[in-house]
């Protein structure tokens, strides 16, 4: 209840404000009669003192004091009954208490104090119960627009009707989320004044507000949970601060609010969880033909001709060991932040979960490859691997397909996405971004433990130990068995290299123009390269 209301009551009737008038706003929360040289140790915020200013009859001056204390305290104001103890109130008191905008009230000598108490302390509450009252019906009326269905942005009609402002739920992005009515001339505004600052000027308290320069609204933004990560806002637009019973209405609001958020999310996990469902036993060929992967894919808006790029995402090892249950909840964490933070791009996405990994599905035009630079799906994913990072202090990173020119390639393209972010991690990289590719003969050596090709070599070899006689059958082989070319190559006559090539048959015991025989030699040149490279 401000001061300015209190004034108004009957018993401050012949009460006269003779400083600080223009403080006739504060908030009053409680009345203290107290007589006390320290009684300003003992006031509160939003108190407001009345006195006979006893300790104070020696020296007049020392009011000065006391008010600065009151008013650094954020205290509503001050009551002093004269001509008892205290014949006026000095002119540089009464100065002081104007500039800091600090009301002091002249109380009439013959009314008690103990009656200014008893009536203040009764109108604070009655007012205060009638708020309450206001508040629970409004709820009331909130959680009636929850329960018939209709989703946020009846609600916040509901609310914006309640109480006649308009309003706006943004997340934890600034992003409108919902609006209570088709006028969105300010979010561009609300955007830069508000962006990247919600977690400072709502960390400490439930709202806050400022104002606008251009337009000189005021702006006042109420904390709602979003999810068990995020806090998003309402955001109230009004030509003045809003009144305490108004604040009152909108904090039952936002506790209404954030019990539909819950019930919508709850819908989207138990969607989220019937697509995993399904994407895990197409990727398990549960299902017995293909038209019965198209059917279910429509279940979820996905169309078979409908061309997509895959990427498989994984939460990068943590330094610090966590146990399987952190993990789960670390994980899963992360995912929610992707999947919410897909929903703010234009590009059509659809997320699945398979155990530590996340798929994402994103259209595509075929225009540019999602492995180039420049390519938009992948500029996305590159965007929202720097969001989780800065929100949650994790990174992710992902591998990419090749274009799945339908829905029934996605398979194929999910094994290449994961076979590219299995390459990468085995590089010891993060945060990264790697593009599949068909790995050539030498790549797909190394995947084979050295000791196996080393058994190989030395046992298709075997006794050839001679340089020469390595060498000869080598370019023999790079010239497709054409011993005229070999020859040449070699600098060396005909007849030597044949008689080279039956030195090496009588080592191997068998005919090196043998196709079997060609290919394991073939093979066993490839793979010492690879065997000096890992020595």
């Amino acid at each position: 209840m401000q001061l300015g209301h209190i004034l108004q009551l009957p018993i401050f009737q012949e009460a006269d404000v003779i400083s600080g008038s223009s403080g006739l706003w504060r908030n009053v929360e409680n009345v203290n009669m107290m007589d006390a040289p320290d009684i300003a140790d003992y006031l509160k915020q939003d108190e407001l003192l009345i006195t006979t200013a006893y300790h104070f009859k020696e020296d007049p001056t020392s009011l000065k004091q006391l008010i600065e204390k009151m008013a650094r305290r954020g205290c509503a104001g001050l009551g002093i009954k004269t001509k008892r103890f205290l014949a006026s109130i000095p002119e540089d008191v009464r100065a002081y208490a104007d500039a800091l905008h600090f009301p002091i009230i002249e109380l009439p000598f013959h009314v008690r104090l103990g009656s200014i108490v008893n009536q203040t302390l009764s109108a604070i509450l009655n007012v205060q119960t009638l708020e309450m009252k206001e508040a629970m019906a409004a709820h009331q009326t909130f959680s009636e627009s929850v329960m018939s269905g209709k989703g946020l942005s009846h609600l916040l009609t509901t609310v914006s009707d309640v109480v006649s402002l308009p309003v706006y739920l943004l997340n934890h992005q600034s992003i409108l989320v919902a609006t209570s009515g088709k006028d969105h001339s300010n979010l561009e505004t609300l955007n830069e004044s508000i962006s990247g600052k919600q977690q400072c000027f709502l960390s400490q308290t439930h709202h806050t507000y400022f104002s606008l320069v251009d337009s000189k609204q005021v702006v006042t933004a109420f904390a709602v949970e979003m999810s068990n990560i995020t806090k998003g806002m309402l955001v109230v637009l009004s030509d003045t601060p809003l009144t305490h019973r108004t604040i009152l209405t909108l904090e039952q609001a936002t506790n209404v609010i954030a019990f539909e958020v819950m019930k919508e999310n709850a819908v989207k996990q138990y969607t989220q969880r019937a697509r995993n469902e399904f994407f895990k036993n197409y990727l398990d060929d549960a299902f017995l033909t293909n038209d019965e992967v198209i059917s279910r894919a429509k279940e979820f808006d996905i169309y078979n001709n409908q061309q997509f790029s895959c990427f498989v995402g994984k939460m990068d090892a943590c330094e610090a060991t966590l146990g399987f249950k952190q993990n789960v909840i670390e994980v899963e964490k992360v995912f929610a932040l992707i999947e919410e933070e897909l929903a703010m791009f234009a590009i059509p996405t659809y997320v699945f979960m398979n155990g530590n990994y996340c798929c994402i599905l994103a259209e595509e035009t075929g225009e540019v490859h999602p492995s180039d630079w420049h390519s938009p799906t992948r500029m996305m994913v590159e965007m929202i691997q720097d969001h989780v990072i800065q929100q949650l202090g994790r990174s992710v990173s992902f591998g990419i397909s090749n274009i799945c020119h339908e829905f029934l390639d996605v398979k194929a393209g999910y094994s290449e996405a994961l076979n590219a972010l299995n390459s990468g991690l085995l590089s010891g990289n993060r945060q990264f971004i790697q593009a599949y590719h068909t790995k050539d003969v030498s790549e797909l050596l190394r995947m084979i433990p050295g000791e196996d090709l080393r058994s190989f070599c030395e046992y298709t070899l075997q006794r050839i130990d001679d340089s020469d006689l390595l060498h000869t059958l080598a370019v023999y082989l790079e010239t497709h068995c054409q011993i005229t070319e070999t020859a040449n190559r070699l600098y060396v006559h005909r007849n030597t290299v044949i008689y080279r090539l039956e030195k090496i048959e009588d080592l191997l015991g068998k005919k090196v123009n043998e196709p079997e025989t060609t290919l394991q030699l073939r093979i066993a040149f490839r793979i010492h390269p690879t065997l000096n490279a890992s020595l």
